[in-house]
């Protein structure tokens, strides 16, 4: 399993802009900027998904744990 990584480096190594990002995977870029800032966004499962399979499709290989991190695991 991937080491949990932040959304915002993520979205860095994929060389795409908060906006694009948000275009690919079909949320609001207020989404992504929250969620990257830390206010959590009300990101849906399969809003989660779609963001993590934009981020797969540039080749950035990522899970939905590795990406939207249980608060549990953060804890661990």
């Amino acid at each position: 399993m991937e080491e949990p990584m932040s959304l915002k480096t993520y979205r860095q190594r994929a060389g795409l802009t908060q906006l694009q990002l948000a275009e690919a995977a079909g949320v609001s870029q207020s989404q992504i900027t929250h969620h990257e800032c830390g206010r959590r966004a009300n990101i849906s499962l399969g809003q989660a998904r779609a963001i993590v399979r934009a981020l797969n499709d540039r080749d950035v290989k990522c899970s939905l744990d590795s990406v939207f991190p249980c608060e549990e695991a953060k804890a661990a």
